[in-house]
């Protein structure tokens, strides 16, 4: 019998997690948080953060629309400020099951043309080292980011888990420095904190 979507989450797997929101900042004194939104935010079903790389889940008790892109959120379980301040810079995520067919359609139509061409690139640091290989395409909200397997030598910096070999880069283009097609490779200025080399 198949397992259901709690209980996968409950064995630490969210089923196609989608990116749907950051939070941004803690907002109030009653555990509300500030934050940016995707098109797929829906108030009404259970979201879920990442914690130690396993997916918790939250449940929405209020929610006002602030701006195009932007709500103040307060979730049932979160009822204080120093609460709400460990939240803030965390992506909220839901199963892609949870999406109607025409957003379904349209994020992976989205995600696949971009993962189509950046799929087993190699990524090279700005001094053309090489740093790993190119696994996902993670759209963030404002913040896309590439998941790298990293080459031997090196090891993420920011690893939740026991595995520190994949890692996390930012993928916009102040940091693409290059693109080569010939070689399937993309030189980038990779920010500092993120990987580092091992000793």
């Amino acid at each position: 019998m198949a397992a259901t979507e709690t209980e996968r989450v409950n064995q630490g797997f969210l089923p196609s997690p989608v990116a749907i929101a950051r939070i941004t900042k803690a907002y109030g004194t009653s555990g509300e948080v500030a934050v940016k939104l995707t098109d797929y935010f829906n108030e009404e079903k259970p979201v879920f953060i990442y914690f130690d790389g396993l997916p918790v889940p939250f449940f929405i008790d209020s929610y006002t629309k602030r701006g195009n892109n932007g709500a103040i959120v307060k979730f049932s379980t979160v009822n204080t400020y120093k609460e709400s301040l460990s939240l803030v810079g965390k992506d909220i995520f839901i199963s892609a099951d949870t999406l109607d067919d025409s957003q379904l359609s349209e994020y992976f139509s989205d995600r696949e043309k971009i993962l189509s061409n950046i799929l087993d690139a190699t990524v090279l640091d700005s001094k053309g080292k090489t740093i790993g290989c190119i696994t996902d395409y993670l759209d963030y909200p404002e913040n896309p980011c590439i998941e790298i397997k990293l080459a031997d030598g090196f090891r993420s910096l920011l690893s939740e888990g026991d595995d520190d070999s994949f890692a996390e880069i930012p993928f916009n283009d102040g940091l693409i420095l290059e693109v080569d097609s010939d070689t399937n490779s993309i030189k980038m200025d990779i920010p500092q904190g993120l990987i580092q080399q091992r000793d």
